[in-house]
């Protein structure tokens, strides 16, 4: 009597046999240690707890503005007789506003050149009286009514962390601005 051919060299696909194979299960044999270390989880534990509410807040200051244009960002310092609004965070190359308010009566901005060499000056709303240069930088002078707000649309052209010292009429403003790509 004839012995039946071997068919076990046939392939088999998701525990199916090809033609008319019987099934085949192959043990995998590997060098790969999967116990599980409870200790070093505890440990871990407080890492990643950590480091998810880090990203938590990032995301949430993301949404409220921090970075870009949002209540956040926006900031306010009042003096006696002048206030100005102005962003904390800007972005490289995006304009934003400078809002100048004052009381009536004639007005005179003074942008230094430091502060001239850092952001490039795009557009005042309303267009001032008179714009005089000096050695110390730019001085727009406003008349009558259209003193009581004046907007500077600026664009920044350096990165980093920029000191920023404006005089409005009598008043100096002193602050930082943080300019991201």
């Amino acid at each position: 009597m004839q012995e039946a051919p071997r068919l076990d060299w046939l392939p088999v696909m998701e525990g199916i046999p090809l033609m008319g194979t019987r099934f085949r299960f192959e043990a995998l044999e590997h060098e790969l240690e999967l116990d599980e270390c409870l200790h070093m989880q505890a440990r871990e534990k407080p890492f990643r707890v950590a480091a998810g509410l880090v990203i938590l807040a990032i995301v949430v200051l993301a949404v409220l503005g921090w970075a870009g244009d949002g209540k956040l960002s926006i900031h306010e310092i009042r003096h006696a007789d002048a206030a100005l609004q102005y962003p904390r965070v800007v972005r490289l190359g995006k304009d934003f506003v400078l809002d100048v308010r004052a009381g009536n009566g004639p007005l005179a901005i003074q942008l230094p050149n430091d502060y001239l060499r850092h952001f490039r000056l795009r557009d005042i709303v309303p267009p001032p009286a008179q714009a005089q240069l000096s050695a110390e930088g730019i001085t727009l002078r406003f008349d009558g009514s259209d003193a009581a707000a004046v907007r500077l649309y600026l664009e920044p052209e350096r990165m980093g962390r920029q000191p920023v010292s404006l005089r409005v009429g009598a008043e100096t403003f002193t602050f930082h601005q943080l300019v991201l790509p």
